[in-house]
Parts: C-alpha cells; sequence; structure tokens
C-alpha cells in the first residue's frame, strides 16, 4: 500500500467515482429482474406441459439447485473479487495476483463443485430416480465451477458483463428446457437438462472472458490458507445475511396458521424483500470499488455513495408500500389482498432495513472485518430465531413486527459500528426535498382513491427521489 488515495485520479465524491459501479448495479438489477421473470413464465410452461408428477419432480430439483446455486456463490466468487480488486492497487504485481487469485477460485470451486454435485445427486435420487439426480448433480457442478470466473469478473467490476452472461444462462436454460420437453415427451429431466447444459456454455464464455488471469499461477501455501480462511468468513457471513432476512417466512410456514393467514404473510413478505434484492445487487458492484479503496476516507467516500443511492431506493420503496392500492395489491394477494396491504406496510421496512444492513456488512467485509461482522450477524440470527417463535404464537403481526424490530435494531447496532466512515453522510438537504415532494405526490394519489392516479404519481415520485442519481448511473462515464 502506497499510502494514494483515490482522489489521484477522481474525486471521491465525483459523479464519476460512482458512476462505475452504480450502472454496474443498475444491470444487476434489470438481470436480476428479467431472470425471475422467465422462470416464472417457464414454471408455468412446465406446469401446462408436465404431467403432475413429472411437474412435481421437476419443482422438487428446481428448488434444490436454487439453494445450492445460492450456497456456491456465497464464498468462492467473493474471495476471488477481493484479491482482483486488490490487485489493481499493486502496479507490476498486479497480473501475477490476478492469476493466483484465479488459481485459487478454480481450486476451490472445483472441491465445492464435487462435494454438492454428490450432495444433490443423493437428494434427488430420492425425488425422481438416478436419471433425474445425475443431471441435476451435473447442474450443481457446471453452477459451482463458474464461481471462480464470476468472481474475477466482479474483481474487475464488469458487472454488466456479468449480467449479460447470467440473463444469456437463462435464455439458453428455458429454451433447451423447453425443447427438451418436447422431444423427451413431458420427463422432468427434460425440463431440468437445460440447466447443466447452459450453465457448461456459460462457464465456457466466462473462461474466454477471463484470460487475463491465465495462465494459473499457484499461491504460495500460507496465502491459500489465508484464502480458505476467509472464504469460510464470507460464507458463513453470507449465510447468515440471508438467514436473517427469510428465517420469518420460515417460522410463518411452520407456525401452523390458517391457510389465509399463511399465505398473507408470504405474499407480503415477498413483496417486502424486493428492496434487499437491489441491495444486494448493488452490494456486489461496490464491493470491488470498496477493497480497491487506497484509503479509509475513499473507502468511506465510496460506502457513502451507495448507501445514499439505497436510502433514495428504500424511502421510494416505503412510500409505494403505504400507499399501494389494496386493488394492485389483489394481483399477488387475491382474497387476501386486505391483510396482505396490511402487513406489507411492516414487512417492507424489514426489508428496506435489511437492504441497509447488507451494504453495511459489504463495508466491513471489504475492510477486513469479516470476523467482526460474523460475530455481529450469529448474535442476531440466535435473538431473531428465538424471538419469532415467541411471536409465532400470537399471529402473522406479531412476527411481522418482531422481524423488523430485530432487523432495525441490527441496522442502528451496524450504524454505530460503522460510525467512523458516517454512511449516512451522502444523504443531504435535496434528498429530504425529494421525499417530501415524493411522499406528496404519493400521499396525494392514496387520497384520491384511484389506481391510474397512483400509478401515474409513481414515475412523479421516482424523478423527485432518483434524477440526481439516474443522472449520475446513465449519463456520467467515469470510473471508480
Amino acid at each position: 500500500m502506497t499510502g494514494s488515495t483515490v482522489e489521484d485520479t477522481a474525486g471521491p465524491s465525483s459523479p464519476s467515482a460512482s458512476s462505475g459501479w452504480a450502472r454496474g448495479a443498475l444491470w444487476l438489477s434489470l438481470a436480476v429482474v428479467a431472470i425471475s421473470g422467465g422462470n416464472y413464465l417457464f414454471s408455468l410452461s412446465m406446469a401446462r406441459l408436465l404431467p403432475q408428477a413429472a411437474f412435481v419432480e421437476f419443482v422438487g430439483v428446481q428448488s434444490v439447485l436454487l439453494v445450492i446455486g445460492t450456497g456456491v456463490m456465497a464464498a468462492v466468487p467473493w474471495v476471488v473479487a477481493r484479491e482482483v480488486a486488490h490487485a489493481s492497487t499493486l502496479g507490476e504485481g498486479a497480473g501475477h495476483a490476478r492469476r493466483q487469485a484465479l488459481h485459487f477460485g478454480v481450486v476451490a470451486a472445483s472441491v465445492q463443485g464435487v462435494v454438492l454435485a454428490a450432495l444433490t445427486f443423493v437428494i434427488c435420487l430420492g425425488i425422481g430416480g438416478p436419471g433425474l439426480a445425475l443431471v441435476a448433480a451435473g447442474a450443481a457442478l457446471a453452477t459451482s465451477l463458474l464461481a471462480a470466473p464470476v468472481g474475477f469478473l466482479q474483481g474487475q467490476q464488469r458487472m454488466s458483463t456479468i449480467a449479460l452472461l447470467r440473463i444469456g444462462e437463462a435464455v439458453g436454460r428455458i429454451v433447451i428446457g423447453l425443447v427438451a420437453v418436447v422431444a423427451l415427451g413431458g420427463s422432468a429431466i427434460g425440463a431440468v437438462a437445460g440447466m447443466p447444459i447452459a450453465s457448461a456454455l456459460l462457464l465456457l464464455a466466462a473462461v474466454v472472458l477471463c484470460r487475463a488471469g491465465l495462465p494459473l499461477r499457484r499461491p504460495r501455501r500460507g496465502v491459500t490458507r489465508e484464502l480458505l480462511s476467509t472464504a469460510l468468513v464470507l460464507g458463513v457471513v453470507q449465510v447468515l445475511l440471508t438467514m436473517l432476512s427469510s428465517a420469518d417466512t420460515v417460522v410463518a410456514a411452520a407456525a401452523g396458521w390458517s391457510d389465509l393467514d399463511g399465505y398473507a404473510y408470504q405474499a407480503a413478505a415477498l413483496l417486502g424483500r424486493a428492496p434487499l434484492f437491489l441491495s444486494i445487487a448493488l452490494g456486489q458492484a461496490i464491493y470491488p470499488a470498496l477493497v480497491a479503496a487506497r484509503s479509509d476516507e475513499a473507502h468511506a467516500e465510496q460506502l457513502r455513495l451507495g448507501v445514499a443511492l439505497f436510502a433514495r431506493l428504500g424511502v421510494l420503496a416505503l412510500l409505494a408500500f403505504l400507499t399501494v392500492p389494496t386493488d394492485l395489491v389483489a394481483v399477488v394477494g387475491g382474497e387476501a389482498a386486505g391483510e396482505v396491504s396490511a402487513l406489507v406496510r411492516i414487512t417492507g421496512v424489514t426489508g428496506v432495513a435489511a437492504g441497509v444492513v447488507n451494504l453495511l456488512v459489504v463495508g466491513l467485509l471489504a475492510r477486513a472485518r469479516s470476523r467482526s461482522a460474523l460475530l455481529v450477524l450469529l448474535a442476531a440470527a440466535v435473538l431473531q430465531t428465538v424471538a419469532l417463535v415467541l411471536a409465532s404464537t400470537r399471529g402473522a403481526y406479531a412476527v411481522a413486527l418482531t422481524a423488523a424490530v430485530v432487523m432495525v435494531g441490527l441496522l442502528c447496532h451496524l450504524a454505530v459500528r460503522t460510525r467512523s466512515w458516517r454512511p449516512w453522510a451522502g444523504v443531504g438537504r435535496s434528498d429530504l426535498a425529494g421525499a417530501l415532494l415524493a411522499t406528496a405526490f404519493l400521499a396525494g394519489a392514496d387520497a384520491s382513491g384511484s389506481t391510474w392516479v397512483w400509478l401515474l404519481a409513481v414515475p412523479l415520485a421516482t424523478a423527485a427521489l432518483l434524477g440526481a442519481s439516474l443522472h449520475t448511473i446513465l449519463v456520467s462515464r467515469g470510473d471508480s
């Protein structure tokens, strides 16, 4: 470390300092929306094309692979991304450091992939037989191997490339799955076949894009041990974050409520978590910039920019949750729309708070304070689990309030721990004015009682809150 700062190239408070990762976050968010929509339509298609028994097998395998896919991206990519981002500060040694990082990622992902493929085979064997289990195991292996090149691209801040690769993989998986189902006469194997094939094609494309990390260079034994230790801690931190943001839905599913209450809570939780998905994309995009920051102040400035952007999104989401017309909620909530409308005002607070928590934890991880984050999240997860179980005996509203209180409490604790970075300083008086204007738009639309007026007020509120941010993301061409 030379002690130089980001100001050597561009002032950290300038629009160009954040435009690179901000545009990357936008790309990743759009990819998440597109892929989620595609997966939903594909599942609907399988419900029509597959016999009932085969559809049950398909859903079971898809659920297993979803959990596996989340797990494989929890540790290895973040370690590789950290090392590649840090390599950008090393000058002449950057190339060697990048090749070491990719070597570690490939070996770790391969070992992880073999273990998870075997586990997937055993689990899926009981779902649909050896043929289906073998295809699912292949998908788990290919997905795991992707962790290394995805982490490499993340470390290079090539978020748009990752987004396009993910969208391409989703399109390939859906097309291959549809063709295979028709060709194999309604077999669950055909529905799942697109997963390993598309992942393998994506892996080949990603390897080509990561040629800057070739040829691979094996790290020294001490470096490997350090990277393994970091990967383990990062993986546990990511798992704990996932647990904290979804534990209430698990408790609600096991609480023994009426079908209507259970459905209403799950629908409200799904809607309320929408801001969290945007935070995850923002965190993935900003992490390399935080790691590569050449001083604590440069790191703090990047974190402030990220928190400020999400704060604007969070305010917009909360206003939407508070004013959304019931007939729009009915699209998801059905006959439970009234209860969903009431619950989402609470689950929305949880989702926004979880989004800020995610960014603050990313800030800690980027400054090598992962063990500190681990202890805090572990304590919060234990407290949350006990509190939610106790609250579940009092119904859906008690669980929703408990989840919100725990998440807001965790947010306040992390804010105190990161106070030296002043993560809130990026929110200024113009943002407060925008929030007031957005509130006026949506409150007026809510008072009118018209769904169409509310839909027209949403873009006005968005412009009031995000005008400056969108200009930074879409117009500025500088990089951090």
